[in-house]
């Protein structure tokens, strides 16, 4: 692989030439508006999934069944983190409706030893009691839990890094 960077950058030496000023500037309101923007959804997306899960003790209950449960690997996760995933059917408004979200939130990566437990506490062919919002029954979840993958401290991050970003981007 290094061989062929070596043959492309040899091919095009431009491509190793100093940055202009004009480019690095550029880069800085491109780069920190980008983390302003995905700090800001990953900060609504934390709250907007805490909220969820405060207003689904108000909500019905909806019997259904595991059809389902697995556990996989995140594509980008390295770090011991997996996904488990439970496969469960029900009715809601004469419809037959499938889901798999075990908190509200979506699938949040976590230690092996968590999603192992989750899996054992949902076997194929369990009856289990889904929470379901009344105005949407196809948001739901099997626990009154806001998915945790979305963190305050990386969303802030994003957002202060960004801020700087575009504050060196303004002086400069």
């Amino acid at each position: 692989m290094w061989d062929l960077i070596g043959v492309a950058l040899a091919q095009s030496p431009e491509a190793l030439a100093p940055l202009s000023d004009e480019d690095r500037l550029k880069g800085l309101i491109w780069g920190g508006g980008i983390l302003l923007v995905g700090g800001a959804i990953e900060i609504y997306t934390l709250l907007a999934n805490r909220l969820r899960a405060a207003n689904s003790y108000n909500w019905p209950r909806i019997e259904g069944v595991v059809i389902s449960r697995k556990m996989r690997r995140p594509l980008l996760s390295g770090f011991g983190r997996y996904i488990p995933q439970v496969r469960y059917q029900y009715t809601a408004g004469g419809e037959l409706l499938e889901h798999d979200h075990v908190m509200f939130g979506g699938h949040t990566p976590i230690k092996r030893e968590e999603a192992e437990s989750v899996l054992r506490r949902y076997p194929e062919g369990m009856r289990v009691n889904i929470i379901h919002d009344p105005r949407n029954p196809k948001v739901c979840a099997l626990e009154m839990k806001g998915a945790e993958g979305h963190s305050l401290f990386y969303g802030a991050s994003m957002l202060f890094v960004g801020v700087v970003l575009l504050a060196v981007a303004t002086l400069s």
